[in-house]
């Protein structure tokens, strides 16, 4: 029997050296100086992943679990928000090992090698021939969503998971072994901590009606209520060993009340719709969508066009229908399933690659083009006839838009339109002229009658040509930003002269956009965490006046908060010049200024970290602290506004001006000690979150502590000397540390269990 070419090998080779080649050549030739522009797209990147990751990696590396962020909003949990991906393995490794911008771009690499990787030992499993895993692997690794995503590399860390997954579940049914199912669970739990923990849950729902398929289609011989509960006790299992995310999650999505600020409708307007489907269905690989056609109508590819509707189904309008379950309610996008799409895709690229080798070979044994013999689902030639046609059509595509590039007749691409030839073909002459050639090769090969040896080869480098043609115009959506913050130290450092003269929060907008505030260890009024920003804060940031870090421009309304901004410890504002006499009214300093462009303003009021005040404000819900604390009112050097009934009486009428405290110790982000004394009873403010989860003691008791000034925390004292100490412990630290403990028992259990057993087959023999 004639030895299959290429090899598996050569295909696994080959996609590593286009994902080198992207990576070392295409990607650096392709970024930009920074912009205003590639800063709007790379938001999510400078201000979130790079230092978030950095900072949840070295906080491990110092032996402390990053629980809180004391850095952003007056503090909020850290750990909690799952994007940071503090227990994510490969992301611990990458950044321990390197320094944050070397190791992000490391980890980016890795994680599409292991794309690659996964999904061709996946249709290896499912007997696709090497050629055809060419096929789905360049669509799965290199789909335009897929590269568009590198400032977003939470999808990528939750995408490479998926074609493991899926092969570990068939192995568990198939050929059931403890080694399947513990690394099943692995895969589970590793996913879970990638970022986005919805993608677990999200496949346990696609698993389940997979199953219920296999069944039906005669694929699997174990029934559904056989299969389910295997497949749902590995999803459980890896839950456990996931605890430590998944728990604080749960508890944040709650706490937060994300579901009353969803930023997606629960609608989607019909333009909307239609280029969502676009990019979803047509532009993620389009000069492979023809293997895409071959592969849906594949005898054996029932389970990935299944897969492909349901997902389609879901992200089109399903997804709502999951977010109506309980503590669901909080997903705020339907994308999971969009790229979900990716995978069935691929899936059908492949089969459909592979219907068309085997094809070929076949007609070329029978000494026939055409013929009513079946072929995997496909009349022989069929196949051909459907790439001849694709092929063709491509090329007219092609044609247009190079020629309109190369006579510079632009008019002739359109453009603002839902359907964009430029997103299709390329928007180089070198993408466009690739593509071109690949599809005129790909016509040549199926209409030709070659040796088969050579049609296998021929196929395959038309595939690594239009690979190449895919990431060539890098990133072809958007302008390609620079993988490194935009400068050095942060604005307000910068104009300060100084770090270490900045005790106080800060407020500048492109700070809080490019993470400085984590990257420099300097607390911001503000910060880069959007999705679970706890409700309080979130309120916060619409009455002060905010739109978005890029849109604002209410300064008017911003310095009509000045006692609020006092109390959250505000010292350094960075505003446009022209906002000058605004700010410089309401009693703000101008400290350094960049001509027409911004300065550097100082706030001679701020409070401090704590202080002690003498007299407070009784309010009986937070929607009236909050109206109080931005009033003209509030006076935070003669009172405090509390929620809660105090045990003493305060006044409220001309009370002694508040007392700063000056004996601070921080030992950690999560726990923090003050030494005061009161000559009278007061209350001790601190300028700090105040969150569920924080614990106060007094003199080394525990005592409750009070909501104040709608963010803040207090705690009543009485006269004399006292050691005051916050801890962070929220009540989910025991329970998760119960649950993973429960996950390595049950891990261990059925390695031991499988090892027991083989020792036994063994003494029996």
């Amino acid at each position: 029997m004639q030895k299959q070419t290429p090899t598996y090998l050569v295909v696994t080779l080959t996609l590593f050296l286009c994902i080198i080649t992207l990576f070392g050549v295409l990607i650096p030739s392709a970024t930009k100086p920074f912009s205003e522009a590639n800063s709007r797209v790379g938001f999510d990147f400078f201000g979130y992943f790079l230092p978030k990751y950095a900072y949840g990696t070295e906080e491990l590396l110092r032996g402390d679990l990053p629980l809180w962020n004391r850095f952003e909003y007056g503090g909020i949990p850290f750990l909690a928000t799952a994007q940071p991906a503090v227990l994510y393995p490969p992301k611990i490794i990458a950044f321990a090992l390197l320094a944050p911008e070397s190791a992000y771009y490391i980890y980016l690499l890795l994680h599409y090698c292991g794309m690659a990787l996964f999904f061709l030992l996946f249709v290896r499993d499912q007997g696709v021939s090497a050629v055809g895993a060419m096929s789905g692997g360049a669509f799965w690794t290199f789909a335009h969503l897929v590269l568009s995503s590198n400032y977003h590399p939470v999808r990528i860390a939750n995408l490479i998971w998926i074609p493991l997954i899926f092969l570990l579940v068939e192995r568990s049914i198939r050929k059931p072994s403890a080694g399947v199912w513990v690394g099943l669970a692995v895969a589970v739990a590793l996913q879970l901590t990638a970022g986005y923990p919805e993608v677990g849950f999200d496949l346990s729902i696609l698993m389940t009606l997979y199953a219920v398929a296999q069944w039906l289609l005669g694929n699997w011989k174990s029934p559904p209520w056989r299969s389910v509960p295997v497949l749902a006790a590995m999803f459980i299992l890896g839950g456990l060993l996931a605890s430590f995310q998944v728990v604080p999650l749960v508890e944040l999505a709650l706490t937060s009340k994300r579901v009353d600020f969803i930023e997606l409708g629960n609608s989607l307007s019909a333009e909307i719709f239609l280029n969502s489907t676009l990019s979803g269905l047509l532009y993620p690989f389009p000069s492979l969508l023809v293997f895409v056609v071959i592969g849906i109508v594949h005898r054996k590819s029932r389970p990935a066009a299944g897969g492909l509707l349901f997902c389609f189904i879901m992200f089109t309008g399903g997804w709502l229908l999951v977010r109506k379950l309980p503590g669901l309610e909080n997903i705020r996008f339907p994308y999971v399933w969009l790229y979900m799409t990716l995978f069935f895709l691929a899936w059908l690229a492949a089969l459909g690659t592979d219907a068309l080798i085997r094809d070929l070979r076949v007609s070329k044994k029978a000494g026939v083009i055409f013929s009513r013999t079946q072929s995997h689902g496909l009349s022989l030639g069929r196949a051909r006839w459907i790439v001849g046609i694709g092929a063709s059509l491509w090329i007219a595509l092609c044609a247009v838009p190079l020629y309109a590039l190369i006579s510079d007749k632009k008019k002739l691409i359109p453009q603002g339109t839902s359907f964009n030839l430029v997103y299709l073909t390329g928007r180089t002459e070198l993408a466009v002229g690739i593509g071109l050639a690949a599809a005129i090769l790909l016509l040549v090969l199926v209409c030709a009658r070659i040796p088969e040896r050579l049609q296998r080869w021929g196929v395959f480098v038309t595939l690594v040509i239009i690979t190449l043609g895919q990431t060539v115009d890098y990133p072809r959506f958007m302008e390609a930003f620079p993988m490194r913050q935009p400068q050095v130290r942060s604005t307000v450092v910068m104009m300060s002269g100084n770090a270490k003269r900045i005790k106080g929060r800060t407020f500048s907008l492109f700070d809080v956009r490019h993470g400085y505030a984590m990257t420099e260890r300097i607390e911001s009024l503000l910060g880069s965490e959007i999705s679970f920003l706890p409700w309080r804060f979130r309120l916060v940031f619409v009455n002060l006046g905010m739109d978005s870090f890029y849109d604002f421009s209410n300064w008017k309304r911003f310095v009509s908060a000045k006692g609020f901004l006092d109390a959250m410890n505000l010292q350094s504002i960075i505003a446009p010049i022209r906002y000058s006499e605004t700010l410089i009214s309401s009693g703000l300093q101008m400290v350094r200024y960049r001509p027409w462009i911004d300065a550097l303003f100082e706030n001679p009021d701020r409070m401090g970290h704590a202080w002690i005040n003498y007299g407070a404000t009784i309010v009986d819900s937070p929607e009236k602290a909050l109206v109080y604390v931005f009033s003209s009112k509030f006076n935070p050097r003669r009172e405090v506004v509390l929620e809660q009934l105090p045990r003493n009486k305060y006044s409220e009428h001309n009370p002694p001006e508040a007392e700063p405290v000056r004996d601070i110790r921080r030992r950690s982000a999560t726990e923090v000690e003050y030494r005061v004394k009161l000559e009278r009873p007061g209350l001790l403010v601190v300028s700090e979150s105040g969150y569920p989860g924080w614990i106060a003691h007094v003199d080394g008791k525990p005592t409750r502590w009070l909501q104040a000034n709608f963010l803040l925390r207090a705690v009543e004292l009485t006269p004399g000397a006292h050691t005051v100490r916050f801890e962070y412990r929220p009540w989910w630290f025991s329970l998760a540390s119960v649950l993973t403990a429960m996950g390595f028992l049950l891990l261990l259990a059925i390695l031991l269990w499988s090892r027991l057993s083989s020792l036994a087959r063994r003494i029996a023999q």
